[in-house]
């Protein structure tokens, strides 16, 4: 879309957020996303704020570093205990 002339329907955009935002950093498709992601910002008064999602990513800072380019970045992972029940219906947590 931001090659033809529909790319206008962006103009509104303020925020772009990618799932699984790993899964394509370091790949071609990622710097696809990258340069489109870039693309945009030059569609828009400001640019879009980016938002990368994922429970797995590490490490984290150079994921974000993909995702934002030399924008100000700001990491948010909140501490988090996995918890299994077991069949005897014990939890126990790592």
């Amino acid at each position: 879309m931001l090659t033809s002339a529909t790319r206008e329907t962006l103009a509104g955009v303020e925020s772009v957020i990618v799932d699984e935002v790993h899964a394509v950093a370091g790949t071609k498709r990622g710097a696809h996303l990258a340069l489109s992601l870039e693309r945009l910002d030059l569609l828009l008064p400001k640019p879009a704020q980016r938002i990368g999602l994922s429970a797995t990513v590490r490490p984290r800072e150079e994921v974000g570093r993909f995702l934002v380019g030399g924008a100000p970045i700001r990491i948010v992972a909140p501490p988090a205990t996995k918890t299994w029940i077991s069949r005897c219906g014990c939890r126990s947590r790592t």
